[in-house]
C-alpha cells in the first residue's frame, strides 16, 4: 500500500468538487474530498473516513476490490458451512486454542503453522479466496473480539489472543499488506511453497 497522496487539485482537469472522472486516470470523486491515496481513495484529512480508516484499515469499506472479493466469498450466505465466525472461531482455535502448545513452542510457530496453511493453498490448489477472506474479515475491528486463548510471555505478562489481534498479527507480520491482493487472487508463483509471502 502507498502512502503517497494526490491533491483534488493536482489531479482534476474538470475542476474541484465535479464528481467526475480526471485526466490524471484516478477514479471519480463524487464526494469532493480533497486528496486520494492508493491506501484509501478519496480523503480529507482529519474527516471521519480517514480516521475510520487509521483505526480500522481492514473495515470492508477500506479494502481494495479482490479483498472485498475474497471476503464475499467467506461470507457467502448459501454456503453448506457453518457460519464466518464459527469457521474462523474453529480454524483460530485450531492453530492457538492450546494454551500451553503456544507457551512451549512459542506464537511464532502458531502463526508459522497458520501462514504455511494459506501458502500450501495457493501452491496446490493455486487459490485461497475463502481462507484468506476468513483473515481480512477477522482482521475487521468492528466484528465482537472472541478470545480464543491467553499466552504468558517469557516477561511474565499476559496477553489475550482474540480472533481480531490474531488476524491482525497474521496480516500485518507474516503476510504483509502489499501482498494481500496477489493472495486474494492467488497469483503468487505455484509449485513454490517456500514463496515468501511476507
Amino acid at each position: 500500500m502507498s502512502c503517497s497522496s494526490t491533491s483534488a487539485n493536482e489531479s482534476s482537469s474538470s475542476g474541484s468538487g465535479s464528481g467526475s472522472g480526471t485526466m490524471s486516470g484516478l477514479p471519480p470523486n463524487p464526494d469532493n474530498h480533497l486528496f486520494w491515496g492508493d491506501w484509501c481513495g478519496w480523503y480529507t484529512p482529519g474527516s471521519c473516513e480517514f480516521g475510520g480508516y487509521l483505526h480500522n484499515p481492514y473495515g470492508y469499506k477500506y479494502l481494495s476490490e479482490p479483498m472485498k472479493s475474497a471476503v464475499d466469498h467467506a461470507t457467502n450466505k448459501y454456503s453448506d458451512f457453518p457460519k464466518i465466525d464459527t469457521k474462523l472461531y474453529d480454524m483460530l482455535k485450531h492453530f492457538f486454542g492450546n494454551r500451553k502448545d503456544n507457551e512451549q513452542n512459542g506464537l511464532d510457530v502458531q502463526y508459522d503453522r497458520l501462514h504455511y496453511a494459506i501458502k500450501y493453498n495457493l501452491d496446490v490448489y493455486k487459490q485461497c479466496t475463502e481462507l484468506i477472506g476468513l483473515i481480512l474479515w477477522g482482521a475487521d475491528d468492528s466484528h465482537p473480539e472472541i478470545k480464543i486463548s491467553e499466552y504468558t510471555k517469557s516477561d511474565g505478562d499476559t496477553i489475550t489472543l482474540t480472533v481480531q489481534s490474531i488476524c491482525y498479527t497474521l496480516i500485518k507480520e507474516y503476510i504483509k499488506d502489499e501482498n494481500l491482493d496477489s493472495v486474494c487472487l492467488g497469483t503468487i508463483p505455484s509449485g513454490e511453497t517456500n514463496v515468501d509471502i511476507a
